[in-house]
């Protein structure tokens, strides 16, 4: 694959991945429905820099600690994150958003400080929540786009950080849309919309990461299938 499809695939992987709505989404809304489109925004791009801090660990990670894992095992990591995937869909599915518990006084006084404010502020709340680790290791390995189609080993480091790039502008990309479309409906906004929304979410990472297992399991037949015809008749 080229870089420009690289940074694709990372930029459908921040979109998706950030598309679930936990507390730190409806804080998101709650600034562009009491401040305007941009703060929301803003407040968005900290919580996508964020995503883009944990997509880090993950893609580096990997290569530090199981990078033979990734290339012995290719199979077994995209099931395992193809399996990651349907649970978090389902997880998210039924997951009722709840409204955060607020910021503490000085990510208050933090994000009085304009738009700036607003993206610190968002950036650590969004940050003291690892959770995001496990979604986009879900992601990473049920997508392989961090092995090499040609070779089965661990992409180079360039190829990585187009990825992440991706995985940023995509992750932008949905909470810019979010923020536009709160704004331009902030009538008709409710928590039942919030709720929706999550259970769209659900089902893209359920279908995805049936998908991933799916396709993991047509490589094994076609693994054996080419042995089989292998062996003396």
């Amino acid at each position: 694959m080229t870089d420009i499809q690289y940074l694709v695939e990372g930029a459908i992987l921040g979109f998706l991945c950030s598309i679930p709505l936990g507390p730190m989404g409806v804080l998101i809304i709650q600034k562009t429905l009491s401040k305007g489109p941009w703060p929301g925004f803003f407040s968005g791009l900290g919580a996508a820099f964020a995503d883009l801090f944990y997509a880090s660990i993950v893609a580096f990670g990997l290569n530090l600690f199981v990078n033979d894992l990734m290339t012995e095992h290719q199979l077994l990591v995209q099931i395992l994150g193809g399996l990651l995937l349907v649970i978090l869909g389902v997880s998210i599915f039924f997951k009722r958003p709840k409204a955060p518990q607020g910021l503490s006084e000085q990510e208050k006084k933090i994000s009085k400080r304009g738009l700036f404010g607003d993206f610190i502020s968002l950036f650590l709340l969004t940050i003291s929540n690892p959770a995001m680790i496990m979604i986009f290791m879900g992601a990473f390995g049920a997508s392989n786009v961090l092995t090499d189609p040609e070779t089965g080993e661990s992409v180079s480091f360039i190829i990585k950080i187009w990825v992440l790039v991706g995985v940023l502008c995509g992750a932008a990309l949905w909470w810019y849309i979010l923020s536009s479309l709160v704004n331009l409906f902030r009538k008709r906004f409710t928590m039942k919309t919030l709720r929706n929304i999550n259970k769209v979410a659900g089902i893209i990472l359920l279908v995805v990461g049936i998908i991933a297992v799916l396709s993991a399991f047509d490589a094994v037949k076609e693994f054996f299938s080419n042995s089989a015809n292998l062996l003396p008749r």
